[in-house]
C-alpha cells in the first residue's frame, strides 16, 4: 500500500475509517487498517513545528548578505516563534540559480492558517531581497527557428 498524506482536521473516526477534512474542505476517507500500520503526525497538539521554504538566488548574489536579509524578514513576522533559530543554507545549484532552504518555527496551536504564514513570509522575502537589489533568477530559453 502507499502512502498516505492527509492534511486538516480530524472529522470523524468510525469502525471502518477515519475521516480527515482538508483546508479546501475536500474528505479523505482513510481506512482504518491503514492507519493501525502507519505512523501519525499530528500539528494541533504540539508546541512548535519546524517548517520550510525554498527559494532560489542569482548564482552572483552573496549569499551571507542574503541569508541576513532573508533571516531579518522571516524573523519580522510576528507567528514565527524561536527567532534565532531561523536558518537558511544552501541547498543545491541549478539552472535557476543557488537554491536557499529556509527553516523557521512556528506554534501550530494558534489560529493562524499555515498557509497564509507560508504566503507572507515569501512576500516579505521577495520585497527585502529587492529592496536589498538581490534578484530572483528565472529560466531563460533561447529559442532558434529554422526555416
Amino acid at each position: 500500500m502507499g502512502d498516505i498524506q492527509a492534511f486538516g482536521t480530524l472529522e470523524s473516526i468510525t469502525a471502518r475509517n477515519t475521516i480527515i477534512r482538508s483546508f479546501d474542505k475536500r474528505n479523505t476517507i482513510i481506512p482504518n487498517l491503514i492507519l493501525a500500520n502507519a505512523p501519525i503526525k499530528t500539528f494541533s497538539k504540539e508546541e512548535l513545528i519546524r517548517f520550510n521554504l525554498q527559494i532560489s538566488v542569482h548564482r552572483d548574489t552573496d549569499i551571507p548578505k542574503a541569508s541576513q536579509v532573508i533571516k531579518n524578514a522571516i524573523k519580522s513576522n510576528e507567528h514565527v516563534t524561536q527567532k534565532e533559530y531561523t536558518e537558511v543554507i544552501i541547498n543545491s545549484f541549478n539552472e535557476q540559480g543557488i537554491l536557499l532552504d529556509i527553516y523557521f518555527f512556528y506554534d501550530p496551536r494558534t489560529s493562524y492558517n499555515t498557509f497564509n504564514l507560508r504566503s507572507e513570509l515569501r512576500n516579505l522575502i521577495f520585497t527585502a531581497l529587492k529592496n536589498a537589489g538581490i534578484t530572483i533568477p528565472f529560466p531563460k530559453r533561447l529559442l532558434i527557428n529554422k526555416v
